[in-house]
């Protein structure tokens, strides 16, 4: 016997446990305090006619996350794609492509912890998206890594990688000779 309750048969179905999430979500999590699900899709049926079935590997994403639950505000959607709707996301504009770092990250092969150290010591996008991590540096006939031409030239394998970020050539970067600490003046404690 069905229960008087459950009339649309959908219950327990992916698309009514996101339904029940929202509510679930703007109960119990401090985060969402602010956010309220519309009068509209307090009624489940109302909600999947708006909403349609949820897409397999998507869940409900609101476009603006300031924003309530409501027909206007909410998408299914993949995690990427909800990943790069957050407001910490990071977007960087290179070659006229605009993306998260991260899609970046994975379409390069770049580590987005390397991108983002890159462009947090001052690199250029341009340097940050396209110069591989630990490659081997070409000067005076011979191709080593930082770490190796820092054992034969004394200087720090940071200032050689900050220096070509900073657009010396690798030569420059090897050769110049980093600035001496200025002697301390004594204080007269020292006497």
């Amino acid at each position: 016997m069905r229960s008087i309750r459950t009339r649309h048969g959908k219950s327990c179905t992916p698309t009514w446990y996101s339904w029940k999430g929202m509510f679930d979500r703007c109960k119990h999590r401090e985060s969402y305090s602010q956010i309220a699900v519309c009068e509209r899709w307090r009624n489940f049926i109302l909600f999947l006619e708006d909403m349609g079935e949820r897409p397999e590997d998507c869940t409900i994403d609101r476009i603006d996350g300031k924003g309530n639950y409501e027909p206007s505000n909410c998408r299914w959607a993949d995690i990427p794609t909800q990943l790069a709707n957050r407001d910490c996301t990071h977007w960087i504009e290179y070659q006229g492509k605009c993306q998260p770092m991260g899609h970046w990250a994975r379409e390069l092969g770049i580590n987005k912890q390397t991108i983002s150290e890159r462009i947090t010591r001052g690199w250029s996008i341009e340097k940050a998206l396209t110069i591989p991590k630990n490659t081997d540096l070409t000067a005076f006939g011979k191709s080593m890594s930082a770490a190796a031409w820092s054992r034969e030239t004394g200087v720090k394998s940071s200032t050689i990688k900050a220096r070509i970020a900073a657009g010396w050539s690798v030569e420059d970067a090897l050769n110049r000779p980093v600035r001496p600490l200025r002697p301390r003046l004594s204080s007269s404690s020292d006497a």
